[in-house]
């Protein structure tokens, strides 16, 4: 998805609630996408299991997260927003066919 600005690391270990989680850190650009190492039932509802299946999840949710970082801001001007999505649209352009 060309998210070569974010340095991404990974860990295994046991979420009680979820399959995969995502934190990042937008200043320092590192994001670390946590999976869990241990599958509970009851924790998915729509039936889409599978890892690869939360790991696309938690890299859309890095692709899009300059977006919600920008709009939480208080000082954000329209220039800002705007060149963030086109950034997020010829990402997607390279991805989706």
């Amino acid at each position: 998805m060309g998210l070569t600005n974010y340095r991404v690391h990974f860990e295994l270990k046991y979420l009680s609630e979820e399959y995969a989680s995502i934190d990042i850190d937008e200043e320092t650009q590192i994001a670390l996408v946590t999976l869990t190492d241990t599958i509970e039932p009851g924790i998915n509802t729509r039936g889409d299991v599978g890892p690869e299946f939360h790991g696309k999840h938690e890299a859309i949710h890095l692709l899009t997260f300059k977006l919600c970082y920008l709009a939480q801001k208080r000082w954000i001007n329209q220039e800002q927003v705007m060149n963030e999505w086109e950034v997020l649209v010829r990402r997607l352009e390279k991805v989706l066919k």
